[in-house]
């Protein structure tokens, strides 16, 4: 994956520009490693170095997604790419648990979706995925 870090400019008066704050762009697309599967009704996503997970359709029910496991403070501020299964029962991801998301709305993992989030630590040994503006991919 390739992350560039940017800076958020505004014209003042006379056209100069001026410093808001960094961000961060991800661009979705570039992996040249094939993402990690995430196995069928699994809870949890285990983290590896790998920047892209796939999630699996349920067998019988759709799982909800409550966070990462294997996560460390050597992975604060990562971003990771999680991808619909689509099928008969797709994981979703709440605004609960580990997970923030954009408005609290709930991402269900349908074919093509797609979704980023950005890890925080919040804790002596808790992390928070925040989702990152803009990178999430909703289909039908």
């Amino acid at each position: 994956m390739f992350t560039f870090r940017f800076q958020v400019l505004s014209h003042s008066r006379n056209h100069r520009l001026s410093l808001l704050r960094n961000e961060v762009l991800s661009l979705s697309g570039f992996y040249t490693q094939a993402p990690d599967t995430v196995p069928a009704d699994a809870t949890t996503i285990t983290l590896t170095s790998n920047h892209q997970y796939q999630l699996t359709d349920g067998t019988s029910s759709a799982a909800t997604i409550t966070g990462f496991t294997s996560v460390s403070d050597s992975d604060i501020g990562r971003v990771v790419d999680i991808l619909g299964s689509g099928g008969t029962y797709p994981s979703t991801i709440t605004d609960v648990n580990d997970f923030l998301l954009e408005g609290g709305v709930t991402w269900t993992a349908n074919a093509g979706s797609r979704i980023s989030f950005k890890i925080k630590k919040t804790g002596s040994s808790s992390y928070t995925y925040i989702e990152i503006p803009g990178s999430r991919v909703q289909t039908a």
